[in-house]
């Protein structure tokens, strides 16, 4: 380990901490016995921020701890090993309070099975193009266009309801 590390690993705790994350992941240190004034730096930086480790055993074939979780508040990690790696594999249960969105109901339509030539000669059929129809008040020509277009696609391409989220 060297200064660079730290200083990597200090700017990871103090970005993670800032921002409420409950778990923090931090991989490959190595914590021997036997440490170093590096790896007891990076110990005291942990317990400056609050963080608990949550691995108490060697997480390597050959010892020392070089995978870790460091939480908030107690984590129970269990520690297995992998025939195939070196490391072991970490293991613990997270707790999530994500609020459910609720899916919201909408209406859409298959727009690519518009039969345009239907569609135009049923306008070309409404009160739409028929001048004795229309209305002096904006509102009530709007009404009149809304309604008359809508009832026209109610019929040659109705509106199917779907639930999405937002």
């Amino acid at each position: 380990m060297n200064e660079n590390f730290i200083a990597f690993h200090l700017h990871v705790v103090h970005n993670k901490s800032s921002h409420r994350c409950e778990l923090k992941i931090l991989p490959y240190w190595q914590r021997r016995p036997v440490a170093t004034c590096h790896a007891e730096h990076l110990w005291s930086l942990f317990e400056a921020f609050g963080l608990k480790i949550g691995v108490s055993g060697p997480t390597h074939r050959d010892g020392g701890v070089p995978d870790l979780v460091a939480a908030c508040d107690a984590v129970p990690v269990s520690i297995v090993c992998v025939d195939r790696s070196d490391h072991s594999l970490l293991h613990w249960l997270v707790t999530s309070d994500r609020p459910t969105i609720p899916s919201v109901t909408v209406r859409s339509r298959s727009w690519r099975r518009l039969d345009v030539d239907l569609f135009r000669s049923r306008l070309a059929s409404s009160d739409l193009c028929l001048p004795s129809s229309w209305q002096a008040d904006v509102d009530a020509s709007a009404s009149l266009y809304n309604g008359v277009i809508t009832g026209i696609l109610d019929e040659i391409l109705p509106a199917r309801l779907g639930a999405r989220r937002p």
